[in-house]
C-alpha cells in the first residue's frame, strides 16, 4: 500500500460528505399548484434580480404571495408532508435534511408503500394514495416530465451559486422544487493545493448537477470535474484513467462511492462515512476532516526514503564486513559487534518515522 501511495498521480474526490460537510439544510421548498400556476411562477422568478442571487434565493418564499394564486396558502405544509413521508425511507443527506425540516415544523410523517430507491437519481413510492417521486433532473426526465424554462432558469441560478436543487411531484406531474445548502470543508481547498504542489492531478466527481459541481470545483481549485455521475460512472472514470496508465486514488464516504473505492488503485474513505465505504477502502481517515490526507502521502514518501537508506547502508555494512572477514582482518567477535551496530543503525533510522 505504501508503494502504491508513492505512485499515485491522480486523486479523485467525491463531493457530498467528502469535500463538503454533507450537513445539508433545506433552504427553500416551493410548490407549484397547477400548469397555470407553474407558468405564473416561472414569470415571477424570471423577474428576480440576477445581480443579488443570495437575496433572491432567500426572498423567494416572499414571492409566493404575489404569484396571482400560483401557490395556494397552506400548500407548502401539505406537500412537504408527502415529500418528507417518502424521503424518510432514504439515507441520503438531502432526504435527511427534508425529514429534519419537516419534523422541526411539527409534521407527522406518513408510511409509504412500494418505495424504490433509484441510486444517483432519487426515489419513488406511494404515499397516501399518491405515486410520489423526488429526485434530480435525470429522475424527472425519466418520468417523461418537462421542466418549464422559467423554473429551469431558477434551478440553474441556484446551482451556479453552489446550491443543490431537487424536484418533486406525483401522478406524473411536477409539483415543485427544493434548494439545499451545504458548506465546503474548511481544509478541503488546502488539501487540494497541497496535492497539486506534489504534482498530483486532482478531480471532483459528483452526482450533482453540472452548475453545482462546477461551483464547488472552482472553490476547491481542482484540475477537472465530472458532474451528474451515477455510481457506475464514477467507476468508469477511474477505469478510463487507469487505462491511460495513471495510478488513481479515490476519496469517498457513501454507499455510492464503494464501487469506485474498490476499483481505484488506492481507496481512501472518510471516517464519518458508511461502513461499506470504509470496508471497500484501503485507508480510512478517522474523522470527517481531510486535513490528514497530506500526511498519508508524506508518511509514504518518508517511509520509502528510510527503507532505501536502510537497504543502502545494510549493503555497505555487509559488503565491507565480508571483505574484511575474508582478508582475515575482521575476527568473529568484531563481526558480531559490527552486525549489532548495523542493526542498531537501521532501528535508529526507522525510529525517525515516529517523529513524523
Amino acid at each position: 500500500m505504501l508503494e502504491t501511495i508513492r505512485k499515485v498521480d491522480t486523486v479523485i474526490f467525491d463531493k457530498t460528505g467528502t469535500v463538503t460537510e454533507g450537513a445539508f439544510a433545506l433552504l427553500e421548498f416551493t410548490p407549484l399548484c397547477s400548469a397555470e400556476g407553474a407558468q405564473s411562477y416561472a414569470e415571477a422568478v424570471q423577474g428576480l434580480s440576477a445581480t443579488q442571487p443570495l437575496f433572491a434565493f432567500r426572498s423567494f418564499g416572499k414571492t409566493n404571495a404575489v404569484l396571482s394564486g400560483a401557490i395556494s396558502s397552506g400548500s407548502v405544509s401539505g406537500e412537504l408532508h408527502l415529500v418528507a413521508s417518502l424521503e424518510r425511507y432514504s439515507e441520503h443527506p438531502l432526504a435527511q435534511a427534508i425529514v429534519k425540516h419537516a419534523q422541526s415544523e411539527g409534521v407527522d410523517l406518513l408510511n409509504a408503500k412500494e418505495v424504490e430507491i433509484r441510486k444517483g437519481l432519487g426515489l419513488t413510492g406511494n404515499v397516501a394514495g399518491h405515486q410520489v417521486f423526488v429526485g434530480n433532473r435525470r429522475l424527472i426526465e425519466e418520468q417523461g416530465i418537462s421542466i418549464g424554462d422559467g423554473i429551469d432558469q431558477q434551478a440553474q441560478q441556484w446551482q451556479s451559486l453552489g446550491y443543490t436543487v431537487a424536484f418533486y411531484g406525483w401522478e406524473g406531474k411536477l409539483r415543485g422544487l427544493m434548494a439545499f445548502g451545504d458548506r465546503v470543508k474548511k481544509d478541503a481547498a488546502i488539501v487540494v493545493a497541497d496535492l497539486k504542489k506534489r504534482g498530483i492531478n486532482t478531480m471532483l466527481v459528483s452526482g450533482d448537477a453540472r452548475e453545482t459541481t462546477a461551483f464547488v470545483a472552482a472553490t476547491l481549485g481542482v484540475d477537472d470535474f465530472v458532474a451528474e455521475a451515477l455510481p457506475h460512472d464514477k467507476t468508469a472514470v477511474i477505469e478510463q484513467l487507469q487505462a491511460q496508465g495513471q495510478v488513481v486514488a479515490m476519496i469517498g464516504d457513501g454507499i455510492n462511492d464503494a464501487p469506485a473505492l474498490a476499483q481505484a488503485d488506492l481507496g481512501i474513505a472518510v471516517g464519518s462515512g458508511t461502513d461499506i465505504a470504509m470496508k471497500a477502502a484501503a485507508i480510512v481517515l478517522m474523522n470527517n476532516s481531510l486535513g490528514k490526507l497530506p500526511e498519508v502521502f508524506e508518511l509514504s514518501y518518508h517511509t520509502q526514503r528510510i527503507v532505501r537508506q536502510n537497504l543502502f547502508w545494510a549493503f555497505i555494512y555487509n559488503t565491507l564486513g565480508i571483505t574484511l572477514a575474508v582478508a582475515g582482518i575482521l575476527t568473529p567477535i568484531m563481526a558480531a559487534g559490527a552486525m549489532l551496530l548495523s542493526s542498531l543503525s537501521v532501528i535508529g533510522n526507522s525510529l525517525r518515522l515516529s517523529r513524523k
